[in-house]
C-alpha cells in the first residue's frame, strides 16, 4: 500500500519538487500553467515567463518554485490541479489532492455562475431573465 504524503501544501510540495521536475510532462505542465492562470495563482506576466522557456525540466523548477514561494493557498490550488490533470504520476509521488477542493466545483461555479439555490446567475453565462 502506497503512503500518502502528510503536511502543509508547501511540505508536500518540497519534498516532491525533484521528482516533478525530472518527471512532469510538457502537456501537464502547459495545462497546469493554463489553471494557475485561471484561478488566479499566477498573473499573466508570471505564465509567460515560465513559456518562454525551451527545456522542460527548467520550466518545471520554475513553475513549482513560483508557487512555493506564493504560500499555502498557492500551494493547494497547484497540488490539487496536479491530482486532476496526472493522477497516475501524483500516486507514484504519493501526493493527493489537499482540503477536498473539488476544481471541478469550483469551475461551475465561477465559469458558469451556479448558485447555491440551485439557480444560474444571468450575469455569469449571457443569459437574460
Amino acid at each position: 500500500m502506497t503512503e500518502i504524503l502528510t503536511g502543509s501544501p508547501e511540505q508536500q510540495l518540497r519534498s516532491v519538487r525533484t521528482e516533478f521536475v525530472k518527471r512532469v510532462s510538457a502537456p501537464v505542465l502547459n495545462e497546469l500553467l493554463d489553471g494557475l492562470l485561471q484561478h488566479k495563482v499566477i498573473n499573466q506576466e508570471e505564465m509567460e515567463s515560465v513559456m518562454v522557456i525551451a527545456e522542460r525540466a527548467e520550466k518545471a523548477r520554475d513553475l513549482i518554485d513560483m508557487v512555493l514561494r506564493k504560500g499555502t493557498e498557492s500551494c493547494s490550488r497547484m497540488i490539487n490541479l496536479f491530482v486532476e490533470l496526472d493522477q497516475c504520476l501524483c500516486s507514484q509521488l504519493q501526493i493527493n489532492s489537499v482540503g477536498g477542493t473539488n476544481l471541478m466545483v469550483e469551475w461551475i461555479v465561477t465559469v458558469l455562475g451556479y448558485q447555491p439555490n440551485g439557480r444560474m446567475d444571468s450575469n455569469s453565462v449571457g443569459v437574460s431573465t
